[in-house]
């Protein structure tokens, strides 16, 4: 499938059916207020992210983003440009993909390669995150635009005109700074070698400015962002940037045939172990604005770059075993490594075994190589496994990782135990040892027979008595971590409505693909049949957002134009708790300033006064605490201030104690609210148009008078 019009057409509706958009949220919040800011800067006076300075001036996505929101509703506007957001990330990707198989002459493979890759990157999946971002964003943000700029630059790459990549990356800059420029270096080492060693040099002797000592070419204090180690290193993360430079390591020493291929690979790695080097610093000296680069920002670079050169890797294989009819030892190596690189957690062990694989002599792979493998991951199932159990237990067991991604870990560890347990079975199979071809591929439907696979590996090292034994403790096991365990291996599968449409578009391709010879139109025409389908899908299924969060979003063009309360100035001294889905988030639910809410945080890792006055809020709003620091981190302090909003606020005690606290201290002059009678003045109300309810204007009582009912 060669022309780029049917590609598209297939392939952009298939996109739309794997992601979502999921409102105004997090970072589409702050990108939406700054586009009010521009328009009634008065409407942010006293309000901490923009007291400071802002993101603003950072970026050419706000003047877009208004454009739309002067001609439609707010929440129409973020819905739109969401929507054009990841039509352009798609053609981007599609575009690239295409690309870089024409040149590595594999150009047939790109619409599976499109799918594929839209598959494995799919909303809410785990490898689409970086960090607390994401790939491909759900919410009005400009970050997959800069990305989706910056992929195209890739794609440009080699083209003949080579000063169109940095035309995309500066563009993409424009859009997102700490984004799309990573392109350039890229470029620059492929295009220009003899810039490689100046710029490793620079890079290597950047971080100890750190040392100089005067803000920003200093380490934070200890009162700015709790010194970011809260956020990182983070050794995960450090893991995957090593696992990326291991990948091109194997690629150029293994696989790369061509210069073009090398050079372009070695370019990359150099930029990857570069930034490899400045996030460790982070955690030597914390520098800020090293820190304020966050440089874990260009993984989306290595996101592409592998998924392309390791597709070029498969795709290899797959000739070398059409000529040869061999499967070796160094083609199970990429099985390996990508199990590594596109599984939802990124753990050592596939890496590991393939490089062991890779450093031995190549050879065919056997039934051995696959038993090994099998007792390998049976193994680690229940290793995970158990340690799973020990955690909800409370148990005082070693702290390796959370609960969380433990389990996470052992639901991975099911699938490719589940996969290799198959393939044994079917070997067994073919070898006639029937009973141990059961042990084997009943595992795959009864997951939580941990021990199954282990004594299936074990059966020839035992006697007739043992294995009666064996599988007694098997039935036993099962039964007594039954509760604890996961009973269908779909449950890990199963859970998203893409996975059906992964099935769906894969199923049509391999069918269309054996009758290709015989049937070439009708097989053309069948791959259009799921589109017919999925076209409609994504249509209803799109947006993603909750009901009462659409209802509450398509209130906000009531505070476009118009400000609420507009009689009082000072918007950074009034305090809002309205209950509904928005509760926490106030700024965006009135377009305008406040005293403190959930997202009035972010953003302040650029700025220390933005920081401490944001913290100092929450100290008192939370701990009626004016001392500084009461969190012990970002993490656990976003858990207690979402906690407070949703839950603590929402009793009337609990909230006119705080507005009584805070008036004391001349922190706030007014609260707004749903609640209709509380024992302040009420000055003013104003009617929520589509959530039909009034909210209320109310006047801090006198000092005098807080001061006594307080006593």
């Amino acid at each position: 499938m060669k022309k780029e019009w049917v590609i598209l057409l297939i392939a952009i509706p298939y996109f739309f059916c794997m992601n979502n958009y999921l409102g105004i949220q997090i970072d589409g919040a702050l990108y939406t207020l700054q586009v009010i800011h521009r328009w009634f800067p008065e409407r942010f006076v006293g309000d901490p992210p923009f007291m400071f300075g802002n993101q603003d001036s950072f970026t050419i996505f706000s003047p877009i983003y208004g454009f739309l929101m002067s001609h439609l509703p707010v929440d129409v506007a973020a819905m739109v440009v969401t929507f054009v957001m990841h039509l352009v990330f798609a053609v981007a990707m599609i575009l690239f993909i295409r690309a870089f198989a024409r040149k590595f002459n594999f150009e047939h493979w790109t619409l599976p390669l499109a799918i594929a890759f839209f598959t494995i990157y799919i909303s809410g999946s785990d490898r689409t995150f970086i960090f607390f971002s994401r790939l491909i964003e759900p919410y009005p943000v400009p970050r997959s635009l800069a990305v989706a700029f910056g992929i195209m630059g890739l794609a440009a790459i080699f083209s003949k005109n080579r000063w169109i990549t940095p035309v995309l990356a500066l563009v993409g800059s424009a859009f997102h700074p700490l984004m799309a420029g990573w392109v350039l270096p890229v470029w620059m080492f492929y295009h220009f070698p003899k810039t490689r060693i100046p710029i490793v040099l620079m890079s290597a002797l950047f971080p100890l400015a750190g040392y100089i000592g005067v803000e920003p070419f200093a380490g934070y204090p200890d009162d700015w962002y709790y010194k970011p180690l809260t956020y990182g290193p983070n050794a995960g993360f450090v893991f995957r940037f090593l696992m990326y430079i291991a990948f091109f390591i194997i690629f150029i020493k293994r696989y790369a045939k061509g210069a073009f291929e090398r050079q372009f690979c070695f370019s990359v790695l150099l930029i990857t172990a570069i930034a490899t080097y400045w996030y460790l610093w982070t955690g030597i000296n914390n520098f800020i604005l090293l820190y304020q680069f966050q440089v874990w920002r260009m993984e989306w670079l290595c996101i592409v770059t592998t998924f392309i050169l390791f597709a070029y890797v498969l795709y290899d294989v797959v000739s070398g075993y059409r000529e040869t009819r061999r499967f070796t030892t160094r083609d199970l190596a990429v099985v390996l490594i990508g199990l590594t690189l596109f599984s939802d957690i990124h753990a050592p062990e596939g890496l590991i075994a393939a490089i062991i694989l890779l450093l031995k002599k190549n050879e065919n792979v056997t039934k051995k190589h696959f038993l090994m493998l099998g007792f390998m991951y049976a193994v680690l199932n229940l290793l995970m496994a158990a340690y799973c159990y020990m955690l909800a237990l409370d148990a005082s067991v070693p702290y390796i990782v959370n609960f969380l991604l433990a389990n996470s870990l052992y639901n991975r560890y099911i699938i490719i135990t589940a996969l290799v347990c198959l393939i044994c079975g079917l070997l067994m199979l073919r070898k006639k040892d029937f009973f141990r071809a059961v042990l084997f591929l009943l595992y795959p439907f009864f997951p939580q027979l941990l021990l199954l696979p282990i004594v299936a590996l074990a059966i020839p090292l035992l006697k007739r008595w043992q294995v009666v034994a064996a599988i007694v403790l098997i039935i036993i096991d099962g039964v007594w971590g039954f509760p604890m365990r996961t009973t269908n291996i779909s449950l890990t599968l199963l859970e998203k409505s893409q996975f059906l449409w992964a099935v769906l578009f894969v199923s049509v391709f391999v069918i269309a693909w054996f009758a290709k010879v015989k049937y070439g139109l009708v097989a053309k025409i069948l791959l259009f049949l799921p589109v017919l389908f999925a076209v409609p899908y994504a249509m209803t299924h799109w947006d993603h957002r909750q009901e009462k969060q659409k209802i509450e979003e398509s209130n906000l063009d009531q505070f476009k134009s118009h400000m609420a309360f507009p009689q009082v100035k000072e918007r950074g001294k009034v305090f809002y708790y309205v209950n509904g889905y928005m509760n926490g988030d106030s700024r965006l639910q009135f377009l305008g300033g406040n005293y403190v809410d959930t997202k009035t945080t972010v953003g302040e890792i650029f700025n220390k006064g933005h920081h401490q006055l944001a913290v100092d809020r929450l100290n008192r709003l939370i701990y009626k605490n004016d001392n500084k620091p009461t969190f012990k981190g970002v993490y656990e302090r976003a858990r207690i201030m979402y906690d407070f909003f949703e839950d603590s606020l929402s009793i009337s005690g609990i909230l006119i104690d705080r507005t009584k606290y805070l008036c004391s201290l001349d922190e706030i002059s007014h609260l707004v609210s749903d609640f209709e009678n509380l024992p302040f003045v009420k000055q003013d109300s104003l009617w929520m148009n589509v959530l039909d309810k009034n909210v209320y204007l109310y006047e801090c009582p006198q000092l005098s008078q807080v001061e006594v009912e307080s006593n």
